[in-house]
């Protein structure tokens, strides 16, 4: 009789304590979150992040070194292309870039690209030596000259008597069977589209350059007014000339560290919590899972906006 007694007693405190628990639960689940609770947890947050200096230093750095790689690697317009050119008007051994040479165009033109700092020049002296390296990849495009490009191309733009005078004064032979349709072959590497637009874009200024040269030249030289030129220079209507392909990276090369960083340091902090024995702390003491979310977003929010600024 007393053990049941006892027993019931027993069963009557659990139930109870139970109930009590439950009551404690759902009031603390209908609980608000707390401001002072978030700043407290803030705070915490802020003085964990003090005492780690080195990953401090790190957040705030890490994005403006990132930054500067990046402005270093990317948007740079490349240097020493490799360009074969075959040649087959003239060897220019004897070319003086400094005098017009009307019999000699593919050399003056050969000058204009040498002069695009942007560009390697392989003269060839072998067709299919120069046809293999820019099929293997290993020169980034090909320039031919046919063998009678100067007097078509003159053929083309002067009159029949200034004409007669250039293959008379030059002793150019059967200048009235030369076709007129003698014209640069240019045969670049499309396998790469951004490659391939610099090519383009090179071609076409050292093309402009020899153009405004050989006329320039020729005045000097026989005081002749040979206007060669087919468009006059591009002009910007917003904007400048260069492109500076670096304000294309730089957002994206600063915001891409800063939100990695974030990221990794709030699962950082959280891991660091949860050994140190404070996460179960907090969660006993009876700060709400919101509230603990809440104080990592604005301390790891005002690092993010340091390392923006």
């Amino acid at each position: 009789m007393i053990r049941i007694i006892i027993d019931t007693d027993v069963e009557e405190e659990v139930i109870k304590r139970r109930k009590h628990h439950m009551k404690l639960c759902k009031e603390k689940i209908s609980r608000r979150p707390s401001f002072c609770n978030i700043l407290a947890m803030t705070l915490k947050n802020w003085i964990m992040i003090r005492r780690n200096l080195l990953m401090l230093y790190f957040m705030f750095l890490a994005p403006a070194f990132l930054c500067i790689l990046d402005c270093i690697a990317v948007g740079q317009e490349p240097r020493d292309i490799s360009l074969a050119f075959m040649n087959y008007e003239s060897n220019c051994s004897a070319f003086d870039g400094d005098v017009c040479q009307p019999n000699k165009l593919g050399c003056h033109f050969l000058q204009s690209v040498k002069r695009t700092a942007n560009f390697t020049i392989n003269q060839m002296d072998d067709m299919d030596a120069a046809v293999k390296l820019a099929k293997n990849g290993d020169v980034k495009g090909l320039i031919t000259i046919p063998q009678n490009f100067s007097t078509s191309f003159l053929k083309r733009v002067l009159d029949r008597s200034m004409f007669s005078k250039f293959t008379f004064f030059f002793g150019i032979d059967d200048a009235e069977s030369i076709r007129k349709d003698e014209k640069l072959n240019v045969s670049i590497d499309m396998s790469d589209p951004i490659w391939a637009g610099f090519l383009k874009n090179y071609i076409v200024q050292s093309l402009i350059r020899f153009q405004e040269n050989l006329a320039v030249l020729c005045k000097r030289s026989y005081n002749i007014e040979l206007d060669f030129s087919i468009m006059d220079q591009i002009n910007s209507t917003i904007g400048e000339n260069v492109i500076n392909y670096n304000e294309f990276i730089t957002c994206a090369a600063i915001m891409l560290p800063i939100y990695f960083l974030a990221v990794a340091k709030t699962a950082d902090a959280f891991i660091e919590e949860k050994s140190q024995g404070l996460l179960e702390r907090s969660l006993v003491a009876g700060v709400l899972p919101v509230e603990i979310i809440v104080s990592f977003i604005v301390s790891h929010f005002f690092s993010v906006l340091i390392q923006v600024s």
